[in-house]
């Protein structure tokens, strides 16, 4: 059947589309705890399956649209734009960048992040680009954001502006 699946602890809806047998199961979308979408889609058994797009929750924008397998979850899967351009190469698991993986820019195709990826998220060592391929960032990440020890990049030269540590 149709129907919404809410958490108990918030009272926000995490789920809406089709069940069966008490599972996510067809379409249906999947909310993150702010209530902005995170994945739309097929669903089998649970997990995505088949065609989808994945929201990034910093700017609640569709960041890829590719085909998801739940039997295929944690292996490396390359994912693209609407207008055919690759979004992103790399680990994905129920639905979500994870594990080592590069973000690539809509238009341009230049590298935007490549590094580790934790629940969509950059997380863990990475390197960020600014859309002219210069590097901008490079080190250790928490949940998106800068944090521990890194290095910032001047957009001109490309040379290290400034290292040490960040907190995010």
């Amino acid at each position: 059947g149709v129907g919404a699946l809410w958490h108990s602890q918030t009272g926000r809806k995490v789920y809406e589309g089709s069940f069966q047998n008490g599972e996510r199961d067809g379409y249906g979308t999947s909310y993150s705890d702010n209530g902005q979408i995170q994945f739309q889609g097929q669903w089998t058994q649970g997990k995505p399956d088949g065609r989808g797009t994945v929201n990034d929750l910093e700017t609640d924008k569709k960041v890829p649209e590719g085909h998801f397998a739940s039997e295929e979850q944690g292996e490396k899967k390359t994912l693209y734009y609407d207008n055919g351009n690759k979004a992103y190469q790399g680990g994905v698991k129920q639905g979500m960048r994870d594990g080592h993986g590069i973000v690539y820019h809509n238009e341009t195709g230049q590298m935007l992040h490549a590094g580790h990826f934790s629940e969509g998220e950059a997380d863990g060592y990475g390197t960020s680009y600014f859309d002219n391929g210069k590097k901008e960032y490079q080190g250790m990440w928490t949940q998106g954001r800068w944090d521990g020890i890194g290095a910032v990049y001047d957009r001109e030269t490309g040379s290290k502006a400034y290292e040490g540590h960040f907190k995010a």
